[in-house]
């Protein structure tokens, strides 16, 4: 009984299959299907994991943006009461700062001559 190896195939694939074997065979199918299925969640679940992280960074950056112009609105406010401060107190001098703004100014034309006069009658006197 001599057979050729195309004869020994086909006797196999007649054959029916050992009971573990197809058992192992719709298994691995099985674990292959899971496997896919597993490799779906993950994607979803890192997917999902980084869309949470980015929102919280948003998050965390619109807290900071919203204390950066409640911060720059307090700037802006007591500016503007400096400013308002320095406009009213433009007008207002201390008794030093009028003494020193009189001295600088020209003498009145008479007082002048007034006292030159003065000065003159004094030597005359001596």
């Amino acid at each position: 009984n001599v057979y050729t190896s195309s004869q020994v195939e086909a006797y196999k694939q007649a054959q029916p299959k050992n009971e573990f074997e197809q058992l192992y065979n719709e298994e691995k199918q099985k674990n292959a299907r899971l496997m896919e299925e597993i490799d779906k969640l993950k994607n979803k679940n890192d997917f999902e994991q980084l869309y949470h992280q980015q929102w919280q960074e948003n998050s965390r950056l619109t807290d900071e943006i919203d204390q950066l112009k409640t911060h720059l609105g307090h700037l802006t406010e007591a500016l503007s009461t400096r400013r308002q401060e320095e406009r009213s107190n433009s007008n207002v001098y201390t008794s030093s700062q009028v003494e020193a703004y009189k001295q600088a100014q020209p003498k009145n034309e008479f007082e002048q001559l007034y006292n030159e006069e003065k000065q003159k009658n004094a030597r005359l006197m001596e």
